[in-house]
């Protein structure tokens, strides 16, 4: 797992990544999120979900502790997951408002399986969860500008209940939150890249 970024109170997607030789079938892995994070619902479920390296494949997911889940995916086929390289899984984490970053999540128990019904165990890994850095307009928190932010902040100009007057979205400085801010973002990012 890459070493991701999340603001207090903010959700940042997590990849699990396996470069692999052997081709593999199923997978079973425990995810521990240390203090002020949680693995994100949706509908009632946690938002976990399979990378197009899944051929076929079905997530299952158990709660073991308030802290702690395990992530469970299998064949009904026997199907090897596609390619050598990349993420095999994603899931939404959500820090707390009280976030103060150096969390850390960690996966375990780490089991594979290859078409041969052969268990190959990996050691645990971690990723460590830091605060995202503050960027001036970046209004939807994803640690770089752009057209999303445009958006964001469009979206809070039209319903200013969603969100508070702060750096990101009060672009232009003067206190206020209004068209200005989005022509000074978009100034902002047109000048992107230009030295």
């Amino acid at each position: 797992m890459p070493d991701v970024s999340v603001w207090p109170g903010g959700s940042q997607q997590v990849s699990v990544v396996l470069s692999n030789e052997t081709s593999y079938t199923a997978f079973q892995l425990d995810i521990t999120l240390s203090q002020g994070l949680t693995i994100a619902k949706e509908n009632g479920k946690y938002a976990i979900a399979l990378t197009s390296r899944s051929n076929g494949h079905t997530v299952s997911v158990n709660e073991l502790t308030a802290d702690c889940i395990r992530v469970a995916a299998y064949s009904m086929n026997n199907n090897n997951f596609e390619g050598n390289d990349g993420a095999l899984l994603t899931f939404k984490i959500e820090a707390a408002n009280d976030f103060a970053g150096n969390g850390t999540i960690t996966s375990g128990n780490i089991r594979f399986t290859t078409s041969a019904i052969k268990e190959v165990h990996f050691d645990s890994t971690s990723a460590k969860v830091k605060l995202m850095p503050d960027i001036k307009g970046d209004v939807n928190g994803d640690g770089r500008l752009d057209i999303g932010d445009i958006v964001a902040l469009s979206n809070f100009l039209a319903d200013k209940t969603t969100g508070v007057l702060t750096t990101k979205t009060d672009v232009n400085g003067d206190g206020k939150v209004n068209l200005a801010d989005i022509k000074a973002l978009i100034d902002m990012i047109r000048s992107q890249g230009r030295d």
